[in-house]
């Protein structure tokens, strides 16, 4: 299995998430509680949280569709792959993402493009 970037993406994802609980860590080195103070117990509130808000805004803007076309773009470019093409909608919004990808692997729906693809 060779991993792509999106699994990559994933396991730094993942690692961020379980990164946070420390406070788990310091009750179980036996910290008690009025050994904490206020300013310790916002620290750990904070560090505990941030992982998975880190996380959470990262896939907000790691998911989206222009991204996940621009994913399977990247397969398409890859001879080996049996994914030959990316074929968008002929609408502006389809439009916009095929000019956005470099190369011809996204094309507009109905263009000679799309039928030199789909013969591939």
């Amino acid at each position: 299995m060779n991993p792509n970037i999106e699994q990559y993406l994933m396991i730094v994802r993942w690692l961020l998430s379980v990164g946070g609980p420390l406070g788990a860590y310091l009750v179980s080195r036996g910290i008690p509680a009025d050994q904490v103070t206020v300013l310790q117990g916002s620290v750990i509130a904070i560090l505990g949280a941030a992982p998975p808000l880190v996380t959470l805004v990262w896939g907000l803007f790691a998911h989206t569709e222009a991204k996940a076309v621009a994913v399977v773009d990247a397969i398409a470019k890859d001879p080996t792959s049996p994914v030959k093409a990316v074929i968008m909608s002929p609408t502006a919004a389809g439009n916009a993402v095929v000019l956005s990808l470099p190369g011809n692997t996204t094309v507009t729906a109905g263009s000679a493009a799309a039928v030199k693809a789909a013969q591939a």
